[in-house]
This record gives C-alpha cells, structure tokens and sequence, in this order.
C-alpha cells in the first residue's frame, strides 16, 4: 500500500498546484534555457525520500515523505519578480494542506495527518526566478 499511497500524495500536492492556477510538468525544469512563456508559472514536484517509524504496539506506522517543489517565473523587464515570487510561494504554500493532500482517492483513508514546509529559496537566473520549497508529508501506513 505504500506506493499506492505516495504516488496518490504526490498527485494531490500537483493537482493543488494547479488548483492555484500553477502550470505543472513531470519534466525537468531547465531555467537556464529557454521556457515559452505560455507555461509561465511552471511548476514541478521532486520527490526526495521518506524516512519511517517502526510501529509500536497497536500505533500505527508513520512515514514522512520529503518533496520539492520548483516554481519558476519570468522576470519582468523593468525589475525583479519581488511580488510574483512572494505571490506564488505563499499561495504554493496556503494549498498544501492535511485537506487537499486527502483528497482523491485517499478521501476514505485520510491517511495524511500533517503537512510541513520548513522554509523556501528564491533564486535569480537569466530572466526567471526560480522558487525552490521543502515540503514533508507525513501520513499513516494502511
């Protein structure tokens, strides 16, 4: 069940991305290149690893699964994309909720019981600026 069961996060946190209104892609983002600007906010989900806990008892057992999640944005031409970064890593964080990664076909379950971001960078390359955000998930092993 754990595969079922990560593979189903990881398509709730892209269809929260894109109930935000972020274009998702499964391919790797190259900023460096060049990216049409139709596809503008582009966003991409990595998968890191889990880490889990031996189950105790009756407890059930814990994983917690460590994502990133890449946004990228044009710069605009007369500044830097200040607003549109802070903008869409605020809105990227607000969507991933216990909620949203419950739903689907983990609605019954619930198997998510809590949604970490320790924090987000943002880095400036050639005209885009990319929003990189840890993102952990921790949810109950059926």
């Amino acid at each position: 069940m754990g595969y079922e069961t990560i593979s189903a996060i990881t398509g709730n946190i892209e269809t929260a991305l894109k109930n935000e209104g972020l274009n998702v892609t499964r391919k790797a983002l190259d900023s460096s290149g060049s990216l049409p600007a139709g596809l503008m906010p582009l966003a991409q989900v990595s998968y890191n690893g889990e880490s889990f806990e031996s189950p105790f008892g009756e407890r059930p057992s814990y994983s917690e699964a460590s994502f990133t999640i890449k946004i990228i944005l044009p710069e605009q031409p007369d500044c830097p994309a200040l607003t549109d970064e802070q903008m869409w890593a605020h809105q990227a964080r607000e969507a991933m909720t216990d909620g949203a990664l419950n739903s689907g076909g983990l609605a019954s379950a619930k198997p998510v019981t809590g949604v970490r971001i320790p924090g987000f960078s943002i880095e400036g390359n050639g005209g885009f600026s990319k929003i990189s955000m840890d993102v952990k998930v921790r949810y109950r092993e059926s």
